[in-house]
């Protein structure tokens, strides 16, 4: 019988309306008559979340997110084939969970988005969930995100991986600025923030951070190679010889990277 579906899918676009004039008590009103007819719309469900989320009652908003991505994964009969972006209701129901300090369920959502692979065109995706975990990071409950937990999971090095490549540097740095006051024990972070300085042209800050790295015994060639570059921007010529020959010590077994550093050597002496 399809007329249960025809009047709840009429009471969803009646509810999309008041939402998007803002009157999301009134949108609500009208989702709970089209889940009286069918509870497992989940597109419903997700317009309940954003009209919790919007009127602040994030606890009913990530319970919605729930319902909707549970829908979503196992309703294969909605005549109308209304499917809302799997990873948008996870990004969502963490939003809300993050906000309404609920760990249990800010744990339960981000280990569903973990288990999505990153794709191509999933890199704008990765990025706003990133955001939106380190965007609310400043606030009393930062201990939501607790380092260790995630440590231990090793699932904060990947999304550190997935920031070092993205492309719009002024985003890339704000993020990494966030992810440094809450995860201060990580040097790839400290690497990949001072790189991305560098590509910024701040070379000062950029040597100070390569500069303790190395202090702590660091050995990857990248530290090197990124400090010789922001000695050099800085019209630090001395410095950038003597790192160079550093690590032409310390990689003398290493024929890749010493052919690299005397390509760099080469080039210094050519334009300075």
């Amino acid at each position: 019988d399809c007329i249960p579906i025809f009047k709840a899918f009429s009471y969803y676009y009646i509810a999309k309306s008041f939402f998007e004039e803002n009157n999301f008590n009134a949108a609500l009103e009208i989702i709970k008559k089209a889940l009286l007819l069918d509870e497992t719309l989940s597109y419903v469900h997700y317009l309940s979340a954003w009209c919790n989320y919007k009127l602040g009652d994030y606890e009913q908003a990530q319970n919605s997110c729930v319902k909707s991505h549970v829908c979503n994964l196992y309703n294969v009969n909605d005549f109308f084939d209304l499917k809302i972006p799997q990873r948008d209701i996870l990004v969502l129901g963490l939003n809300s969970s993050i906000s309404s300090l609920n760990r249990k369920a800010y744990n339960y959502f981000y280990e569903e988005l973990l288990k999505f692979p990153q794709k191509g065109s999933q890199e704008d995706f990765y990025f706003k969930t990133i955001y939106t975990i380190i965007n609310q990071l400043e606030f009393d409950g930062a201990d939501i995100c607790d380092l260790s937990v995630l440590s231990e999971k090793s699932s904060v090095l990947p999304l550190i991986k997935i920031m070092s490549e993205y492309k719009i540097l002024d985003d890339r740095l704000l993020l990494l600025e966030r992810m440094r006051r809450v995860y201060t024990q990580i040097d790839y972070l400290e690497e990949v923030y001072a790189k991305s300085l560098n590509e910024a042209g701040d070379f000062n800050a950029s040597s100070k951070i390569l500069e303790k790295l190395l202090l702590k015994n660091n050995i990857s060639p990248s530290i090197y190679f990124y400090l010789v570059s922001a000695y050099v921007m800085n019209k630090e010529l001395q410095k950038a010889f003597n790192l160079l020959g550093k690590a032409e010590q310390l990689f003398d077994n290493s024929p890749d990277i010493l052919a690299k550093i005397k390509s760099i050597r080469q080039k210094i002496s050519i334009n300075y």
